[in-house]
């Protein structure tokens, strides 16, 4: 059966114990024995002395009757053997023998400790003695008596005697370290519980909240708590880094798409601080650099964009909000809807910005273009509708007025004719998507047939014609279009000209194209009309315009029909006045 992280913990903690126990109690003993034998060599030492001094004060020559006394009496109070040697090795007393062992006993001369006593002043041996027949250990000092005799004084004490002092020292070591041990399984039990209840518990959290998001942990059926706490954290680890990946994927994929809308879209929280903005809205609002973590008035100074949000907080429900104005960028005026939309999930609110300055221009020329297209068709109308009904009352018998009326529907319904032609060849145009067939124009033949058309009308207002195009310049063109669109440029030319002006006709040649020029010295037209003279019905002087004819969509279709042979047109003003129509074709190689 495998342990679990408690009871490897705990064995861990026992067996770490237990050697620091048993070391550290062999170091005790070791040492412990060492300085018992320190302690007892001085001991003895010190008890040697006092022999050589209390020998030294015998006031009698020394003789082994008045030196043993000394030695019996001193070996009985320091409880070791005390032994008095001379110099040629006779042993004059002793601790441990009586009078009869004293003449029996061998000579000590030869001693180990009695021959570095001599030699140095100190001796010590441990070994076994052969008179007692134990093992002793022996310190020996040179004494020097004062009448005459010299020797030495040996104290000794059985080995026996200091192994047992240091087996009972062991003995303390071993009950001291047993009870240590105890008290070390106790605490290591306790230890191991308290840190493993945490850890448990850990394991325990961490496999209910993966389980709870549908990530399967590891099976504890090992019991091992850092095993499965290790794989299931690593597994949440994976799974957490999956999702980071997928929630930066998608993070991407937004991002990605907020910067390729058309929309300005700024992210706000619940105190209006900015945590989002896109390059339209940077680019819409006129501003830069990091906004992040900023409040929005402090971006933008719009006072009914701080109304539309404090009437967002007044409200109680969190409800969507409009609001269309104009924005000023760059000495331009926009119009730009605000809309305000709460989040769903989290306090805050979308900003989004939409750009309808287009629509509502396109929504202004639709209106005008109605209402234009009404006009214009209201005034013919009315007069065939008006000379049909006095005809049909009785004019028709008139000689002389019925002619009149009858020209004047004729007239009309040719105005009419020509409006809806005009109309019909513009839808066609839009709604035809392909280019005009073209083909190898030369532009001077075309130039001067289009100036035979209106060349009567030159001569009536006594026009001059200056044309400057070579000869050998050719284009690639639609010569049907072509020749609508100089008619018309020529046409306007001469109705908006005053009398003994001069036109001017020429061909700029660029690398791929050819502008073709027609300049006028007449009154010129003002700023504010030159981008819309080419919208349907769009008349500079409404009333002169009308006047002098014309269905108001000559210019309409120049733009489109150039437009359809790969071309562009324009218009700029002349200082001090008149006005240069400009388009370009596609040269012929």
């Amino acid at each position: 059966m495998k342990l679990g992280i408690r009871g490897k913990l705990f064995l861990t903690s026992l067996f770490l114990v237990l050697v620091v126990i048993l070391s550290t109690g062999i170091y005790l003993a070791s040492a412990m024995g060492e300085w018992l034998e320190s302690r007892i060599a001085s001991q003895l030492q010190t008890h040697a002395t006092t022999g050589r001094s209390m020998v030294q004060a015998i006031p009698d020559k020394l003789t082994k009757n008045n030196v043993d006394p000394v030695a019996d009496l001193l070996g009985r109070d320091t409880q070791s053997r005390i032994t008095v040697i001379a110099k040629d090795g006779t042993v004059m007393g002793d601790s441990r023998l009586d009078g009869k062992g004293l003449l029996m006993v061998e000579n000590h001369g030869m001693r180990p400790e009695v021959l570095l006593a001599h030699k140095k002043g100190l001796g010590i041996s441990k070994r076994f003695s052969n008179t007692l027949r134990i093992f002793m250990l022996y310190i020996a000092i040179p004494y020097d008596h004062p009448g005459g005799g010299t020797g030495v004084v040996r104290a000794a004490m059985s080995v026996e005697e200091v192994s047992q002092i240091q087996s009972r020292m062991r003995w303390i070591i071993f009950l001291a370290g047993l009870i240590s041990v105890i008290i070390a399984i106790s605490m290591a039990a306790l230890s191991a519980h308290l840190t493993t209840r945490t850890l448990r518990q850990v394991l325990k959290d961490a496999q209910k909240r993966a389980e709870k998001i549908g990530i399967k942990t590891v099976d504890r059926s090992d019991n091992d708590e850092i095993h499965g706490l290790i794989v299931s954290v690593g597994i949440i680890v994976e799974e957490l880094e999956k999702t980071l990946g997928e929630l930066a994927g998608e993070r991407s994929r937004l991002e990605a798409v907020l910067e390729g809308m058309d929309d300005g879209v700024v992210a706000l929280d619940q105190d209006f601080k900015v945590t989002l903005i896109n390059r339209s809205a940077q680019s819409m609002l006129d501003i830069s650099g990091k906004q992040r973590g900023r409040k929005l008035h402090e971006i933008i100074k719009a006072p009914h964009l701080d109304d539309l949000l404090n009437s967002a907080l007044s409200r109680e429900n969190r409800t969507s909000q409009c609001l269309e104005c104009t924005w000023q960028k760059s000495a331009q005026q926009y119009r730009i809807m605000i809309n305000l939309i709460p989040m769903r999930d989290q306090p805050g609110w979308i900003l989004v910005f939409h750009d309808v300055t287009e629509i509502r221009r396109l929504e202004s020329v639709r209106q005008d273009f109605v209402a234009n297209v009404s006009h214009e068709l209201r005034t013919p109308i009315s007069v065939v509708q008006a000379n049909s009904q006095t005809l049909l009352n009785g004019a028709i018998r008139d000689e002389k007025y019925a002619p009149v009326l009858i020209e004047a529907i004729e007239r009309n319904a040719q105005r009419l004719t020509a409006i809806i032609s005009d109309l019909l060849e513009l839808s066609l145009l839009e709604v035809k998507q392909d280019p005009l067939n073209t083909e190898k124009i030369n532009l001077l033949h075309v130039v001067e047939g289009s100036l035979d058309l209106v060349m009567e009308a030159f001569e009536d207002k006594k026009l001059k014609i200056q044309v400057s195009i070579p000869n050998n310049l050719h284009i690639q063109a639609n010569l049907g279009a072509l020749n609508k669109v100089l008619n018309n440029l020529l046409d306007n030319a001469v109705k908006y000209n005053s009398n003994e002006a001069t036109i001017k006709i020429r061909a700029i040649e660029s690398e791929n194209f050819v502008k073709i020029e027609v300049e006028d010295n007449g009154s010129g037209i003002s700023k504010e009309h030159q981008t819309r003279v080419f919208e349907r019905f769009y008349r500079v002087d409404t009333g002169r315009s009308r006047k002098m004819g014309g269905t108001g969509l000559g210019l309409s279709l120049v733009k489109h029909l150039v437009e359809k042979m790969g071309g562009e047109v324009g218009l700029d003003s002349l200082k001090p006045n008149g006005c240069l129509f400009w388009f370009t074709i596609p040269r012929y190689y």
